[in-house]
C-alpha cells in the first residue's frame, strides 16, 4: 500500500479518535480535581446492579456525592459518569480486612448502601476517606452512636 493511501486512511481515523478521546480525558481530569472526590472500589454483592460484575468482584472507581446520589467514574476512557441513587446506608462504616479489598492501604473501610431500586452496593475506600465515603449519611461514619438524639434523652430526664 503506498504511503499516500495510508495517510488518507490514517488521518481521518486519527481525527475521529481524538474527537472521542478528548471529552473522556476532560471528564476524567475534571472529576479527579473535585476536592470531595475519593478513590474507592465498588461491587454489587447480590449481582443485581447493571454495569458491575455479576460475580461480586471489586471494581476501581472514583466517586463523589451530590446530595444522596453517588456519582461513579470508572473504566477507561472514563467519559461516562454513572449516577447511583442511594436510599440509605445498610449499617455503618466498618473496617475491612485488607485481603478483602486490595490496594486501598493497610486498613480499608467499607460501607453497604441500599439503593433506591432495593439493590445493595458495597463501597470500600482508604481509612482516611471514612467521613467522605458516607456522604450525606455522615452518621453512618460513626460507629457506636446511641439511638435517638441527645435532646430527646435530656427532655425525658428533667
Amino acid at each position: 500500500m503506498p504511503l499516500a493511501e495510508l495517510v488518507l486512511i490514517a488521518a481521518p481515523l486519527g481525527v475521529f479518535g481524538a474527537a472521542f478521546l478528548a471529552p473522556a480525558v476532560l471528564v476524567r481530569r475534571q472529576f479527579s480535581r473535585l476536592p470531595e472526590a475519593f478513590e474507592c472500589k465498588v461491587r454489587a454483592p447480590d449481582g443485581r446492579l447493571a454495569g458491575l460484575s455479576r460475580r461480586g468482584r471489586w471494581r476501581r472507581a472514583r466517586a463523589v456525592w451530590v446530595h444522596d446520589v453517588l456519582l461513579l467514574r470508572s473504566g477507561r476512557p472514563a467519559a461516562a459518569v454513572r449516577p447511583i441513587a442511594v436510599r440509605h446506608p445498610d449499617g455503618s462504616v466498618k473496617a475491612a480486612p485488607p485481603q478483602l479489598v486490595s490496594r486501598l492501604g493497610p486498613a480499608p473501610v467499607i460501607l453497604r448502601l441500599r439503593l433506591d431500586g432495593g439493590q445493595l452496593l458495597e463501597i470500600a475506600a482508604r481509612r482516611e476517606a471514612r467521613s467522605v465515603i458516607a456522604g450525606p449519611f455522615v452518621v453512618a461514619a460513626v460507629e457506636g452512636l446511641p439511638s435517638g438524639s441527645p435532646e430527646r434523652r435530656s427532655k425525658g430526664t428533667t
